[in-house]
């Protein structure tokens, strides 16, 4: 009985101490207004997040390959290029 209670505390104290760094090492809010999303403080933006345009087509040869194209890109099904969609 005493190894269980043991393995418990142990849990307990390891979830406590990684709870509390995450809280002293968080960033420090950059505005005080209660209106602000949770995630405002992420460091990327939407330009970081958006895909990028590799601009590549896919041929109509078999088997279909990607070759280069102006604001397109191969959309890939396994290692097959199967269509090409605008950027």
């Amino acid at each position: 009985m005493r190894r269980p209670v043991t393995i418990a505390l142990r849990f307990v104290l390891i979830a406590a101490t990684v709870t509390a760094l995450a809280v002293v090492l968080a960033p420090a809010p950059t505005s005080n207004s209660p209106y602000l999303s949770a995630l405002s403080d992420v460091g990327l933006g939407t330009a970081a997040l958006a895909k990028p345009c590799a601009n590549t087509a896919c041929t109509t040869t078999l088997p279909p390959r990607c070759v280069s194209g102006t604001n397109t890109h191969c959309v890939y099904k396994g290692t097959r290029c199967v269509r090409t969609t605008s950027c």
